[in-house]
C-alpha cells in the first residue's frame, strides 16, 4: 500500500494551500491537518470520513485533470468546498491514478 501522502504534502509544500484563514469556526487547513494526524488516518478513505461536513457542502466532478491528481471519465476528481467558497479540497477516485493518496487544498 502506498503511504498516505497528506502529511508529506503539508510538510514538503507539495500541497497547494489557497486559504489558511479560518473560514468557519474550526475550519482551516491547519485544523483539518491536525484532526487527520490525531485520528492517525492512514489512507484517503479514513481521512475523508473525519473531514468536517461543512467542507463537503458543494462539489463538482472533473473528468480530466492537469493537476497533480489524475482523473478519468470512470473515476473523476472531486472538487469540494464549503458553502462560502472560501476553502476548497480535491481528491481523485481510483488507487491507480496519479497522487491518489493525497488531498489538495
Amino acid at each position: 500500500m502506498r503511504f498516505f501522502k497528506l502529511a508529506s504534502c503539508f510538510l514538503l509544500g507539495g500541497l497547494c494551500i489557497l486559504s489558511c484563514q479560518r473560514t468557519q469556526k474550526n475550519l482551516s487547513v491547519d485544523s483539518i491537518y491536525k484532526k487527520i494526524l490525531t485520528h492517525r488516518s492512514k489512507n484517503i478513505e479514513s481521512a475523508l470520513k473525519i473531514i468536517p461536513t461543512q467542507l463537503k457542502t458543494y462539489f463538482t466532478l472533473k473528468f480530466d485533470s492537469d493537476s497533480m491528481q489524475g482523473a478519468s471519465p470512470s473515476h473523476p476528481r472531486a472538487i469540494v468546498s464549503n458553502a462560502e467558497g472560501t476553502l476548497y479540497m480535491t481528491f481523485n477516485g481510483h488507487p491507480e491514478q496519479d497522487d491518489y493518496h493525497s488531498l489538495e487544498f
